[in-house]
């Protein structure tokens, strides 16, 4: 009797160790690859568009070493979109930037900043170049157009913003300078 119990606990814990591993090896998600930030499975994106989206790419990170990743697939299945572009862009291991995911079959889209550009990119600024430069084009299925658009107001606003931050640095460096100055005057007897 105390074999049989020996024998059916060591099978009920593989069985529950199968179980456990079981999700993980059936529901891994497969990631598109990229190849300079740009996925394009659905198809959806001339050679031209890819190249000027490299372009983007190569300047921004030339600039300021952020990137906007463009990743486009037939469908996510049921996967919740804001969870899956959230784990694309860990997979991908994006550094700052933005990343611009669509979903063609599901018709569905999102965008995921980096925490450093979430200052830049906020959600009511997302909404607004999403209202103002993508939905239109989206919705009647010209996903290419959108995504040039998208693309080229994203890199403005990001330029935009980087150039603010970087002229409120100096701003907040130059009292800081000017005061050094002014005290090394005084030391030195000039008024």
């Amino acid at each position: 009797m105390k074999t049989y119990k020996k024998n059916f606990i060591a099978v009920f814990a593989v069985v529950l160790v199968m179980i456990l591993l079981l999700p993980s090896a059936v529901f891994a998600v497969e990631f598109p690859k990229h190849q300079n930030y740009i996925a394009d499975e659905a198809g959806i994106l001339t050679q031209d568009v890819i190249s000027e989206l490299r372009d983007i790419n190569k300047n921004l990170l030339g600039d300021y070493k952020l990137t906007i990743a463009v990743c486009t697939v037939n469908s996510i299945g049921d996967s919740d979109i804001a969870e899956y572009a959230r784990q694309l862009y860990s997979n991908w291991k994006l550094g700052e930037g933005v990343l611009v995911l669509i979903a063609k079959e599901d018709n569905n889209y999102y965008f995921v900043p980096s925490t450093d550009m979430e200052e830049i990119l906020t959600n009511e600024v997302l909404a607004s170049i999403r209202d103002s430069h993508f939905e239109e084009d989206f919705s009647s299925h010209t996903y290419e157009r959108a995504v040039k658009k998208i693309a080229i107001k994203l890199k403005n606003t990001i330029v935009a913003g980087m150039q603010e931050r970087a002229a409120q640095a100096e701003a907040e460096a130059a009292p800081a300078w000017a005061e050094t100055a002014l005290t090394a005057l005084k030391d030195n007897g000039i008024n």
